[in-house]
């Protein structure tokens, strides 16, 4: 079959040209050949995994569908899709899946049946809807707001399958925030709580097991691997073939749903930030109470000669010198989560945010649980321990359910649940353009040099597609990027710099000038809310912030208006707006801030494990530089999505390698090593334009690097002084 998929792709005359389902007037493209080519191959293998980089531009989406709905096809095998977020599996499902699924019907007459499978807490139950409008009918809510809702219920009444919280927030999103909606009105209507609201979900649980085709996301893949060991729990008895695209995303994944970190004082923060009612705040204080105390009891039994536990310090649950208080912890923590519980419930949520509180409450119920069964003399499966923070020596409560790949590689390591083909790919495996060396994504997801010695490993990028250029912040004079944080309440060592945020706001109002739409890209939600605060008001311009809850409506602003501003800390990946982004900002480079209680508690994990510390502190750094280069492709890869577009990439890191024929003009600059790396996040293909960036300051505006330098003075010739 490989080689029938390969002339598909590579003859122009073939019928996927001459169908149009490529788009009109499109021409084989050689990445494209050899990527489809490369799965083909894969799912012909008897081994049957593959690792496979497609850059942006190589046009991956269909170099996988194709072959794979072939195969469908012919062997009556299931395919199932994972992507990342809800917004890439539904871009896939609407967008690109409807064409593949017709091409392969008219090649094959067969005709695939597919679904979309999303979990069960994204969807509403209208009639707990219905209860909650009438609720804030009684407590006096405005009758704009009213209105809009019960219009929002009508709608979803009459089409139940629309009753999904991303379709209420595209649709409706930017219209609640105007009439000043509750923002927790959303999240209390789950279903299960009335009869009949369970029809929606159900229905589609029905038409996934009689798919042939299904599109998830990485957060389901997660879940089933976690629970059931397998990735597709019903489907025994047909072959499988598995396509897991933005690949790199799933270890992350993973990683979240296994591992809880509960600080004391986010609960703290939690209960006073909440509008408690005056019985509900005696029961936290004394909850709060209790934990303090417990944490305090646990020291004092660990190192009884001691006045206080040291600051990076992690004591397990499981020293028999603490198992007794595990059972109290869970006493503790169950009150605190009674009285969030009851005061989410009636959308009593003060200033804090829902997304925050969803998490929070899941993690202290999470973190009961496993408590409660460890005080019954129960293994949870889990570890749990308590620490104090490396830096502020805070107490907090941590659970580990083991590396994200002892669980990824399930789809190997069982071979009567393992899919029949795997194929791992994403435009930034590798985290650089160009590199074939994928052994570090193969580690991430549990992979053994052996099991990496038969697989198909390929990586594939355009010759030419799109067009870049670049502006760097003139790094001769810049601040520095970072700063120490004096924030009592910051876990972290350091944090960016006032003065070089009002250099980045400076480069983004620069941008506007020059006209088009700008996607600003920050690494932090802390960053972005700074950035946004001092770009302030720019003439002409709407300057979007992007949030986790409001996202939809607000992408949905931004595609409308050309001339809009994003600010954003979420949209490395999965922005798709071809021909829409003239400008892409990024202020700093995406290094994830360390998480010094992640990083300390690991150690210690790894070190019960007989990992040397010495080991897994020279490891750290390059898996989060490696990381940051991937993030950093990604994201300049949202201004490439079609041939003809052309953006420009500002970069605001004073850190930013300076190309070698400057050097010679910048003798003081000090260059950091790990930095040169960050140049191969940039497609290889526009290193020329990278090496010829233009340079920005706040006093000069943009110039080119020439011009920047002092005049050259003739061979010669002295200059005359004029006294005044």
């Amino acid at each position: 079959m490989a080689s029938s998929v390969r002339d598909l792709f590579a003859d122009p005359l073939s019928p996927l040209y001459a169908s149009g389902v490529m788009g009109v007037g499109a021409a084989p493209r050689q990445a494209q050949v050899d990527y489809a080519g490369a799965v083909s191959d894969v799912l012909a293998s008897p081994y049957g995994i593959g690792l496979i980089q497609g850059e942006t531009g190589t046009g991956k989406t269909f170099g996988y569908l194709v072959p794979a709905l072939l195969d469908a096809a012919r062997t009556g095998a299931v395919v199932m899709v994972s992507t990342n977020t809800l917004a890439l599996q539904k871009q896939v499902f609407e967008r690109t899946l409807p064409k593949a699924v017709a091409f392969v019907k008219a090649q094959t007459g067969k005709s695939l049946k597919v679904a979309l499978r999303i979990g069960r807490r994204n969807f509403i139950s209208v009639e707990a809807m219905r209860l909650a409008i009438l609720a804030l009918a009684a407590a006096g809510i405005s009758r704009e707001v009213l209105d809009l809702l019960r219009s929002i219920h009508a709608h979803l009444a009459a089409e139940p399958a629309l009753a999904v919280r991303q379709e209420v927030s595209e649709i409706y999103g930017t219209r609640l925030r105007e009439v000043g909606a509750p923002a927790y009105f959303f999240e209390n209507l789950e279903i299960g709580q009335h009869p009949g609201d369970e029809d929606a979900y159900r229905e589609m649980l029905a038409q996934c097991a009689g798919a042939d085709v299904i599109v998830v996301n990485h957060a389901l893949l997660a879940t089933n691997l976690i629970s059931f060991g397998r990735a597709m729990p019903y489907f025994e008895d047909r072959r499988s073939i598995l396509v897991v695209d933005e690949a790199d995303a799933l270890p992350e994944m993973v990683k979240a749903l296994l591992s809880r970190k509960l600080p004391l004082r986010e609960i703290v923060a939690l209960l006073r930030d909440m509008d408690l009612n005056i019985s509900e705040r005696k029961r936290s204080d004394r909850a709060l109470k209790m934990l303090s105390d417990l944490f305090d009891e646990a020291a004092k039994a660990h190192s009884p000669h001691r006045s206080r536990v040291a600051p990076a310090s992690v004591l397990p649950m499981g020293d028999p010198s603490l198992s007794a208080l595990a059972g109290r912890f869970a006493t503790g923590l169950g009150e605190v989560f009674s009285v969030v519980g009851s005061a989410f419930e009636e959308g009593r949520l003060g200033s804090v945010h829902p997304d925050d509180l969803k998490v929070a409450v899941s993690d202290m119920e999470a973190m009961r649980q496993s408590l409660t069964i460890m005080s019954a003399g129960v293994d949870p499966g889990q570890t749990c321990s308590l620490y104090w923070s490396p830096t502020r020596g805070w107490p907090g409560l941590h659970l580990d359910g083991g590396q994200p790949g002892d669980v990824i590689s399930l789809l190997w390591r069982r071979d009567e649940m393992a899919p029949s083909a795997l194929v791992f790919t994403s435009a930034t495996l590798t985290g650089a353009s160009g590199r074939i060396n994928l052994r570090d994504f193969a580690a991430s997801v549990g992979m053994t040099n052996g099991i990496y010695a038969t697989c198909l490993v390929s990586a594939f990028a355009p010759a030419s597609f799109g067009k870049m250029d670049f502006v760097v912040i003139d790094q001769r004079i810049s601040p520095p990027v970072t700063v120490e944080d004096d924030d009592e309440e910051s876990e972290h060592p350091t944090k960016s710099n006032p003065e070089i945020i009002e250099w980045w706001a400076a480069m983004v109002r620069e941008a506007a000038r020059a006209g088009g739409r700008i996607l600003v890209l920050t690494p932090s939600h802390r960053d972005a809310s700074s950035l946004f605060e001092a770009i302030g008001f720019v003439p002409g311009r709407m300057v979007l912030m992007d949030s986790r809850s409001a996202g939809p409506s607000v992408l949905s602003v931004f595609d409308a208006d050309e001339s809009a501003i994003l600010v954003s800390a979420i949209r490395w990946t999965g922005l798709d707006m071809p021909g829409k982004i003239r400008h892409i900002v990024i202020p700093r480079f995406p290094l994830a801030p360390p998480d010094v209680v992640y990083d300390m508690l690991r150690e210690v994990l790894m070190a019960a494990r007989g990992v040397s510390g010495r080991k897994i502190r020279q490891r750290r750094f390059p898996i989060s530089l490696a990381n940051a280069r991937r993030r950093m492709l990604q994201g300049v890869g949202r201004g490439i999505r079609v041939e003809s577009d052309h953006v420009t990439v500002w970069v605001g890191d004073g850190r930013w390698p300076v190309p070698v024929d400057r050097k010679i003009h910048c003798p003081t600059l000090r260059e950091r090593a790990w930095a040169a790396s960050m140049v191969t996040a940039v497609p290889h293909r526009f290193a020329r334009e990278l090496d010829k960036a233009l340079v920005f300051d706040p006093v000069n505006g943009v110039r080119t690097f020439a011009a920047t330098l002092p005049p050259k003075r003739s061979a010669g010739r002295r200059s005359t002084i004029v006294a005044p």
